[in-house]
């Protein structure tokens, strides 16, 4: 019930994962304008990366984190998962698990 109290504070892992992304090309805009050479390919890369920095929270975050399955982190499970879209993309995600892990 925040966003009754203060409008703009409605945060749901979806507004998460867009807001991360949003800063993130607004980051690589500020450093291609101090003259940093980032390719289309690192953008593309660190865009995704970011995006899917959190999709291995399951319901409740951290609260369940090492409940539902023990001993293994949210980006444990994250790249997991972004490690089987790579497959299923043919690869297109290899950059962007590059710099997760990184």
């Amino acid at each position: 019930l925040t966003y009754l109290v203060y409008p703009g504070a409605y945060h749901t892992r979806f507004h998460h994962a867009i807001g991360a992304m949003h800063l993130m090309g607004r980051a690589i805009y500020t450093l291609r304008q101090k003259g940093h050479d980032i390719t289309p390919e690192e953008e593309q890369g660190v865009l995704v990366a970011i995006l899917l920095h959190d999709i291995g929270h399951g319901p409740f975050s951290h609260a369940l984190e090492h409940t539902l399955i023990p001993g293994v982190s949210h980006e444990a499970l994250s790249l997991k998962i972004m490690e089987e879209l790579n497959s299923e993309f043919d690869g297109l995600l290899t950059l962007a698990i590059d710099i997760f892990i990184n």
